[in-house]
């Protein structure tokens, strides 16, 4: 990806509450439920009902938390009958988007070395509550202090056009490294396609994609909407028009073969695809925020070759005017 940092190095890794194991009683085993439905138990351990009070809930992002109480307890990163795990170097992608808890918990996992690269783009935050600001805070609050930041200066998967668009998507919240990123190659210009009513917008693009799978069979279109109930909206009207190899993906399942895929922005990132249809770019989809800054920049820079915006209505202000 283009402006990745890879900030790698040795440091020390400060360790709370270690001593013998002796004696001590494991904490109760949580099973989180993991069904594509609900993703949260309640603190005696039973599902979440619809009486069930917010306090006392447990959801994913408890993981962690819970995790490190165990370190804090046992001081280390095991579990009962199970050796510590003890790892001479580890790689996290995607860090901008953990919490410095999450990651501290993934640094347990490693030897006394503390050898890690930690990879991740600022571009494309899809997480904006994990008080991340900036790569050399994050090292600090990890206590890293022999870590080094290298960025890549080259863009290898999207075309000038496309990373222009991006670019300018970001504003001011682009990070240096994107606005010097050079792309290796250029390709069809950007296109925004303005209409009145959705089923203006179904017929153009069904017409367009039936073309597309006649003469490239073999290419990887998606489809990318705001919501999932948007995707799923367009997926059931392309098919009414007759548009094949169509999936819709709500749960992250890619099938990675040629065809259309209509999903969420939620569930594209790190992906890429020949062409990509941003749907329905509208001011009520992306109002002048920063997460939908983001947000259109992750779903923007999923296309290889062309990049095409629809938009029902309002465009999103964020586009630039001269689309």
């Amino acid at each position: 990806k283009a402006g990745r940092h890879r900030g790698g190095g040795r440091g020390h890794h400060g360790k709370g509450g270690r001593g013998g194991k002796n004696g001590r009683s494991h904490p109760a085993q949580l099973s989180l439920l993991d069904d594509e439905h609900d993703h949260s138990i309640g603190a005696d351990g039973e599902a979440i009902e619809d009486d069930t009070r917010e306090r006392g809930r447990l959801d994913r992002p408890d993981d962690a938390l819970l995790l490190y109480l165990c370190v804090l307890q046992r001081g280390e990163l095991s579990a009962p009958k199970v050796s510590a795990l003890d790892y001479q170097h580890l790689v996290v992608d995607e860090a901008q988007d953990l919490a410095v808890v999450e990651l501290k918990v993934l640094l347990e996992a490693t030897n006394e070395a503390r050898c890690v690269t930690l990879a991740g783009d600022t571009a494309q935050r899809l997480v904006f509550d994990n008080a991340f600001s900036d790569w050399e805070s994050l090292l600090e609050r990890l206590e890293m202090p022999a870590a080094t930041n290298t960025t890549l200066e080259l863009g290898y998967r999207s075309t000038g056009e496309v990373m222009a668009l991006a670019n300018s998507l970001l504003g001011k919240a682009a990070p240096e490294e994107e606005k010097t990123a050079l792309p290796t190659r250029s390709g069809a210009p950007v296109e925004l396609h303005r209409f009145a009513v959705q089923g203006e917008a179904v017929a153009m693009l069904g017409e367009a994609l039936r073309s597309l799978t006649l003469r490239e069979p073999l290419a990887s279109v998606a489809l990318i909407a705001r919501h999932p109930a948007q995707a799923r909206i367009y997926a059931e009207a392309l098919k009414l028009a007759e548009v094949t190899n169509l999936r819709l993906v709500a749960q992250h399942d890619f099938s990675f073969r040629p065809g259309i895929e209509v999903t969420d922005v939620a569930q594209v990132k790190g992906l890429e695809f020949d062409y990509v249809v941003l749907l329905d770019v509208t001011a009520g989809n992306y109002p002048e925020t920063m997460e939908s800054r983001h947000l259109l920049h992750i779903a923007a820079t999923r296309a290889a070759h062309q990049l095409w915006l629809l938009a029902v209505g309002t465009p999103s202000a964020l586009l630039p005017q001269t689309l």
